[in-house]
């Protein structure tokens, strides 16, 4: 069995019992053990508690017993996420407390009966869009042997974990663009979702207004799935669910010829690099060759406005949570973190509640100038993956990203193809707030007519 098998075939062979979830934990570990002393995505790996969880799971697929489609399927979450018993430390060396519950995440995983194998790295405090981590140590990218290149954030580790297959599924947070710079850095899909649809409960906060969880797969297919379990509150007991699959959000499908797509025009991509640019207009032919209706929007506001309106609410909240570690010279800090802490606190209380109101004439605006798209597609980032020793910590590659964040918005990064060196590049679809169900639709839509979420770094030594 190929540990990057997709998520449909692992769950057929689950609830047909072909396939114990026992081996394909043992599997999944034996993946870490080869693949992550290079490529350094684990924090922790919890493999006597996940092969415990694992035999508790088919005793109960023994018994007819099928706690979701994920049942028995393993996960890893990003290590600003508190699990019981174990030490968040959210990217710091600063933080070794042991949680003493589990965030209100971990608790719908595994009551679904999926079973968190491991926590994955972050940025420190998850600021930041790179992927980098002085103190705790960046992940590599596993699109390269060759070189240290960045793998994104801040939810890198978790981005990292499913892009080579050490895991299936997993979970991160987004601010203002930590899963989707990630997944189209290492050439996966992930979701970022509403604002306030999933719990932050037991999530060390970043900003309050603009946190959310997210998750990534290899495909769309995955992410639906993954979301379906932690909006099962919502909806169901997460007990409830029978022994075959079922996607009751999800049933519908939304065909291409009947989609109606913004996009951006050429000023608007001026500084991205061209191989992210070509890529864009390639998917965008390619919807508008099935049917696909895709028009040119006039922005309300320009993206250099969402990066001070964005920047503006995010750090005065983050210097709640960290400002007096970056003050203190003693304390271990990573650099780049330090000074966007150290900026943030020149942030008025004028200027902070001037952005509060002018993320709300925003939201008006861009909903009347989008109102009549099913979504808005944009490059996920500005440039493909970077070495890790040159990054610009002042010009993060998030243009786009943040200002879903900023919108209470969702938006997915699905692969949109390599650029010359062979690195991929992601594709965003946005939509509007609480639309994350018709977003992922679109996604598995467009990668039934595409084939880059089927790609995967090859040629490498530890493949």
């Amino acid at each position: 069995m190929s540990s990057i098998d997709n998520i449909t075939n692992l769950q057929s062979a689950i609830h047909s019992r072909a396939l114990s979830s026992r081996d394909l934990v043992s599997n999944y570990l034996k993946k870490i053990h080869l693949l992550d002393p290079h490529l350094k995505a684990f924090v922790e790996v919890y493999e006597k508690e996940a092969l415990e969880g694992a035999d508790a799971c088919d005793q109960m697929a023994k018994n007819g017993l099928f706690l979701s489609p994920l049942h028995g399927v393993p996960i890893a979450v990003k290590d600003i996420i508190d699990i019981r018993g174990k030490v968040t430390t959210i990217g710091s060396p600063l933080f070794k407390n042991v949680a003493e519950r589990s965030a209100d995440v971990v608790d719908l995983l595994q009551k679904a009966g999926m079973i968190v194998i491991g926590k994955t790295h972050t940025v420190q405090f998850a600021l930041g869009a790179w992927g980098t981590n002085e103190n705790m140590g960046t992940p590599k990218n596993p699109w390269s042997t060759t070189q240290h290149l960045t793998p994104g954030g801040s939810s890198s580790g978790s981005a990292v974990a499913v892009a080579c297959g050490m895991v299936p599924l997993s979970i991160g947070t987004d601010t203002g663009g930590s899963i989707r710079i990630p997944a189209a850095f290492c050439g996966i899909s992930g979701l970022k979702t509403t604002v306030k649809r999933i719990s932050t409960q037991g999530i060390a906060p970043l900003s309050q207004t603009l946190d959310t969880v997210g998750m990534f797969a290899k495909d769309a297919q995955g992410l639906k799935d993954l979301l379906n379990i932690l909006l099962s509150h919502k909806r169901f007991s997460p007990y409830a669910f029978e022994s075959q699959t079922k996607d009751t959000p999800f049933e519908t499908h939304f065909p291409i010829n009947k989609l109606r797509l913004g996009r951006l025009k050429a000023q608007e991509l001026v500084g991205v690099h061209p191989d992210l640019i070509l890529a864009y207009e390639r998917m965008l032919a390619k919807l508008q060759e099935h049917g696909a209706a895709v028009e040119f929007i006039d922005m309300p506001f320009s993206f250099e406005s969402v990066a001070k309106v964005s920047s503006t609410l995010m750090m005065p909240q983050a210097v709640v949570e960290y400002g007096d570690l970056a003050k203190d010279p003693g304390q271990t800090v990573d650099s780049a973190v330090r000074q966007r802490l150290l900026a943030g606190m020149q942030i008025t209380g004028a200027q902070y509640v001037q952005a509060l109101r002018d993320q709300d004439r925003m939201k008006k605006e861009f909903l009347a100038a989008t109102a009549h798209l099913d979504a808005y597609l944009t490059p996920s980032s500005t440039t493909p993956p970077q070495p890790v020793e040159g990054v610009n910590h002042d010009r993060p590659p998030v243009r786009y990203t943040r200002l879903m964040n900023l919108l209470d918005s969702c938006a997915a990064s699905i692969p949109a193809g390599l650029d010359t060196q062979g690195l991929p590049i992601g594709l965003q679809l946005a939509g509007r707030a609480q639309e994350d169900e018709l977003i992922l639709n679109i996604a598995a839509q467009i990668q039934r007519i595409t084939s880059h979420h089927l790609e995967y770094p090859k040629g490498s030594s530890f493949y």
